[in-house]
């Protein structure tokens, strides 16, 4: 999975139920080589945690719930690690996608303006920032 499609799965999930989220990464781990062990308790041979591994993300969880969730820090967690060393022209198309999570566009503004730009594009970002806090705090 490329870099700019992972912070888009995650938006996905975010929005939507834990239910469609967990039928979501099933697919994705059925159609992209990845895996789901769901545990059988019944089963003493059986795991007795449910685990997920897509797109290079591992998670295990007691329920599908915290499976999920653990999955999308996972994912996160990979994602902002991976801008870290992105160019700045990767930094800027994620800052500006509406299809990527707000946590990670606002990690990716906060990461070009450690990196320093030109005023246009300082006050662009800033800009940028202020409107996704604004809803941030609209939804919450």
């Amino acid at each position: 999975m490329c870099l700019d499609a992972l912070p888009a799965l995650i938006a996905t999930l975010e929005a939507m139920s834990i239910e469609d989220a967990f039928e979501r990464l099933t697919t994705e781990a059925i159609e992209n080589g990845g895996s789901l062990v769901l545990a059988n308790p019944a089963n003493s041979w059986s795991a007795h945690t449910n685990t997920l591994s897509v797109h290079q993300a591992f998670a295990d969880g007691d329920t599908e719930e915290t499976l999920v969730r653990n999955w999308i820090r996972t994912a996160r967690t990979m994602a902002l690690s991976r801008l870290a060393g992105a160019p700045t022209q990767i930094l800027m198309a994620m800052a500006e996608n509406d299809d990527a999570s707000d946590g990670l566009r606002l990690d990716a503004i906060d990461r070009l303006i450690e990196r320093g730009v030109g005023p246009a594009t300082y006050d662009r970002l800033c800009n940028l920032r202020h409107l996704i806090a604004a809803e941030l705090e609209h939804v919450a």
